[in-house]
């Protein structure tokens, strides 16, 4: 017994010091580190020399801002045309400047309940980004000297269901000679507390023709349980003079919860142009069976938390959608779920569905579309 005992004990000294290493120490240790062997290479899709040349050329005369985007250009593509760094001095960079935002000192208690994703625009000679409680601040690039800080003031009382979060902001530019007048470029920020602000993008300060003094109030089309089941996390998209928002909503609370609607809203005045609901049944797809089917269709979500992305040359607005509500269960949602857990491509100008495409049909493992 004593001997058992012993084992018993080794047995839990080995797991809880390969687990400190690292999971994959555990599978090393168990089936050997030939498991994890994988055979093969990864290709490097690029664009192509002439690509490269015109997007360089591009940034480099003006005639669009470089890194405008979240995800580099509006597609996402993340490609960026600077030549000056290469594999051979990447080495030896070192560090010109830092910036501290304060949040540690003026939100202490809320640091706890926020992570910090935002990823900087470079617009207006300026890297300008969100910190997790949705003040935007605008540096210089080449210094880190603060140009101007705008602050949202929410409230840090709301507990918010995601974390405090603001991956980004949008830039956005009416006409090629606007950006001499006020708020001819904006700045498009969403909140944690579900409102649409857009700023001056030279001066920070808020865009008075916008929606109320600045700003586009959310409302879910159903009263929330509290303040912080509904958020605005990641930046807007814009197409052509329209700027699309999505949101995050709580996970597992209830069934009958906020839908994921995806809100559209004109880049001048603030005014709604349409809105698309993911949990809305595509057109042709199968109706339920019976009505009592019909009347247990009330759940919510497949909301898009994550950023879309745009093809401005189509005035295509991609959607990745995620899971309905709620998980692990959907007894109360027969069907696939219409547009939940999928791409959908919406027009940009109206809204309308152009096509769209499900990786999972009636989802019950909360597999989002980020």
């Amino acid at each position: 017994m004593r001997n058992l005992l012993l084992v018993f004990l080794v047995l839990i000294v080995v797991i809880t010091v390969a687990s400190l290493l690292g999971g994959s120490a555990v599978w090393q240790m168990l089936a050997g580190s030939s498991t994890l062997d994988i055979d093969g290479r990864a290709l490097i899709v690029r664009p192509s020399a002439v690509e490269e040349t015109a997007d360089a050329h591009a940034a480099s005369s003006g005639s669009r801002p470089y890194w405008s985007h979240y995800g580099g250009d509006a597609g996402g593509k993340r490609f960026s045309p600077a030549s000056q760094i290469t594999s051979e001095n990447v080495t030896t960079l070192a560090v010109a400047w830092r910036y501290q935002t304060g949040d540690l000192r003026s939100k202490a208690k809320a640091m706890q309940e926020s992570a910090f994703e935002g990823t900087p625009v470079l617009v207006e000679d300026s890297l300008v980004f969100c910190t997790p409680f949705n003040e935007v601040i605008a540096l210089d690039p080449g210094s880190g000297r603060e140009k101007w800080r705008f602050d949202a003031a929410i409230d840090l009382d709301q507990r918010p269901a995601n974390m405090y979060v603001c991956r980004g902001v949008s830039y956005w530019q009416d006409g090629p000679d606007a950006r001499l007048e006020t708020c001819g470029t904006r700045i498009f920020m969403g909140t944690n507390d579900a409102r649409l602000i857009a700023l001056d993008a030279r001066t920070g300060q808020r865009c008075e023709n916008f929606g109320d003094n600045g700003q586009v109030v959310i409302t879910p089309e159903i009263p929330l349980r509290w303040p912080g089941e509904f958020q605005i996390t990641s930046p807007p998209v814009i197409s052509g003079d329209v700027v699309v928002v999505g949101s995050a909503i709580s996970d597992n609370l209830r069934v009958a919860a906020p839908s994921g609607v995806v809100r559209a809203f004109d880049a001048r005045t603030g005014r709604p142009r349409w809105q698309f609901d993911p949990m809305s049944r595509p057109v042709g797809a199968r109706a339920p069976s019976s009505a009592a089917d019909e009347e247990n269709l009330r759940a919510g979500h497949a909301n898009v938390w994550a950023p879309m992305s745009v093809d401005e040359e189509r005035d295509l607005i991609f959607l990745p959608t995620s899971s309905p509500s709620p998980d692990f269960y959907g007894g109360l949602r027969p069907g696939e779920n219409g547009y939940a857990n999928s791409v959908v491509a919406l027009k940009g100008a109206t809204g309308k569905v152009v096509w769209h495409f499900q990786t999972v049909h009636h989802d019950v493992w909360d597999y989002d579309l980020p």
